[in-house]
């Protein structure tokens, strides 16, 4: 019986080996596991703090966007940022429209960006 619970315990370290966890998990395990950790803390700080930043980032592109001529780049960044917002009907827009500006650059990007 011993003999099964240690062939258990190597697959399943062999699949954590090969599917890591997401950073979120681990900066939480992490802190929970070294809680005066200054590294720790200052990571959970990060991962907490993503959305906010990822919003003024979005309010600069738009800004920018507003000023000048639509551009391509500052789109499809919008469409990026809006995604990893979870925002997908504004990212889907904003691709939209950097299609409708370079069809064919923009098609070929489609795989690595969703």
């Amino acid at each position: 019986m011993a003999k099964y619970l240690i062939y258990a315990l190597l697959i399943i370290e062999a699949a954590a080996a090969l599917w890591p966890l997401p950073e979120a998990i681990r900066v939480k395990n992490n802190l929970a596991s070294w809680p005066w950790s200054m590294a720790a803390q200052n990571s959970a700080e990060l991962i907490a703090n993503r959305p906010t930043v990822l919003k003024q980032e979005i309010i600069a592109w738009e800004k920018v966007l507003t000023e000048k001529v639509e551009t391509r780049d500052g789109l499809l960044r919008l469409a990026f940022l809006n995604w990893q917002l979870y925002q997908d009907d504004q990212a889907k827009a904003f691709w939209e429209q950097a299609f409708y500006l370079d069809p064919g650059f923009v098609a070929s990007l489609q795989p690595q960006l969703f």
